[in-house]
């Protein structure tokens, strides 16, 4: 998925371990649903936070962490090929503040 501004969501069935998450680009063009494994959120945090493996030039989504709720996303076979070329980094991302609007003056 190219870079961007996304918006996540989780879906979780009673009884089973892992959850599905829902992202969807913010002009709603693509959707991506990935399975994962429920993680206990952070209640000591306010915003979302992503978490990605890097390697080299490619970042790989590696965990989704919210107050509530969290959700690991497992290594895809992209992502396991470059483990052996490259080192792992761990690089994390919080949403940017949105810009309030300028009201003009009169």
């Amino acid at each position: 998925m190219p870079a961007g501004t996304y918006m996540f969501s989780m879906k979780s069935k009673p009884f089973i371990a892992g959850s599905v998450l829902k992202i969807v680009s913010q002009d709603g063009s693509i959707c991506k649903h990935l399975s994962t494994n429920r993680l206990d959120g952070n209640p000591s945090i306010s915003e979302v936070t992503v978490y990605f493996n890097k390697y080299g030039d490619s970042h790989f989504l590696s965990k989704v962490k919210g107050r509530s709720l969290g959700a690991e996303v497992a290594r895809s076979r992209a992502e396991k090929q470059l483990e052996g070329t490259y080192s792992k980094e761990k690089v994390s991302s919080r949403p940017t503040p949105k810009s309030k609007p300028q009201r003009s003056g009169k």
